[in-house]
């Protein structure tokens, strides 16, 4: 018995490693990530990717975010396990490439039916989310991730609704062409919900 538990933790402490080596190659690709992706869910390393996202510097935190968004996305059940790391990760991240996949992490958190988010956390991520999407330094596809989640968010605030449909308003003659298209599917769709709540 104490054997096989000097087994498993020798084999989770060399898929740590092996994780880590991957991350920090010179060259990492799509291929790549999808692999740390699978080691993170076979080894159950999610704390060690979360720890890597967030602690290492911007370039090694992206990989690390890319191949945790590949095991959610192999391993989809697990999501809501983790609502509270991908939730404070997205509030305090702030390299664009982070923002971008902890975005779409969130997205399909908040797809999820019962997801458990506190209204403190609501508030926190609206705070957030608004202010990045108002925000012309940020680039389009975060901001684009930002219009679906404040859409998705439970409204518990009216003003959510309110302040998400005049930005929305905006964008939809935004020159950028993702800003503009997504901008115009949400503001149909928020108007719609508007109407069958009337």
């Amino acid at each position: 018995m104490v054997v096989l538990a000097d087994e498993n933790r020798y084999r989770i402490v060399q898929s740590e490693k092996r994780l880590s080596e991957w991350i920090c190659v010179k060259k990492f690709y799509r291929s790549d990530a999808e692999y740390c992706g699978r080691l993170i869910v076979a080894n159950d390393l999610f704390a060690e990717a979360f720890d890597l996202g967030k602690t290492g510097p911007d370039q090694l935190a992206f990989r690390a975010t890319w191949a945790l968004d590949f095991a959610f996305s192999y391993d989809s059940a697990r999501l809501s396990n983790f609502c509270g790391q991908i939730v404070d990760n997205y509030l305090q991240a702030s390299y664009s490439g982070v923002i971008r996949l902890y975005s779409k992490m969130l997205v399909k958190l908040l797809s999820i039916q019962g997801a458990d988010l506190s209204s403190d956390w609501i508030d926190r991520i609206a705070e957030v989310t608004f202010t990045r999407l108002i925000d012309a330094a940020v680039p389009p596809s975060i901001r684009v991730w930002c219009m679906e989640i404040l859409y998705r968010l439970p409204h518990q605030e009216s003003w959510i609704d309110e302040e998400l449909y005049e930005v929305l308003d905006l964008y939809r003659q935004s020159h950028l062409p993702s800003l503009r298209s997504r901008a115009g599917k949400l503001y149909r769709r928020i108007r719609n919900r508007n109407k069958e709540l009337l």
